[in-house]
């Protein structure tokens, strides 16, 4: 699969890399809101897969209603991902991984969003590396039939 990674930590970039590679997955990695937005719009028809962390510096999103959505920049992954990536093609949703260190937080802030479809993993979970892969493995075998 393509699978593009949100993720603005580097050493968080490379334990999850690790896993992708070693099941043949391309990655497009972004450090950032631009990086990001620049590959959607190159590849959007391509990418079968968003893992996206949480929190990250806003800037990039460009219209000042949604850095406040952001929440002092809690929330950047999440609001990129509902305002861009899913304008764009709500069939998505399914295939959106939310990997960040503020779930709990998360959770109680998304309550006001439709999130049943997206798949949220928590990088404090010990077992966080058997449950990427497992989701990454039954993706997998839906765009495969």
């Amino acid at each position: 699969m393509n699978i593009l990674v949100l993720e603005d930590r580097a050493m968080s970039l490379q334990s999850m890399k690790e896993l992708l590679v070693d099941k043949h997955h391309k990655i497009y990695e972004c450090s950032d809101i631009y990086d990001a937005n620049k590959i959607l719009t190159t590849l959007e028809n391509d990418i079968n897969c968003f893992i996206i962390d949480l929190a990250m510096d806003p800037e990039g999103l460009k219209d000042i209603n949604l850095i406040e959505r952001t929440e002092n920049g809690n929330y950047t992954g999440w609001v990129w991902v509902d305002e861009i990536v899913l304008k764009r093609n709500k069939k998505l949703k399914d295939r959106i991984i939310i990997f960040s260190a503020y779930i709990g937080e998360f959770e109680s802030y998304m309550k006001q969003y439709n999130i049943k479809d997206i798949f949220i993993l928590s990088k404090g979970d010990p077992e966080w590396r058997k449950k990427l892969g497992n989701k990454l493995d039954e993706l997998q075998s839906q765009s495969n039939s």
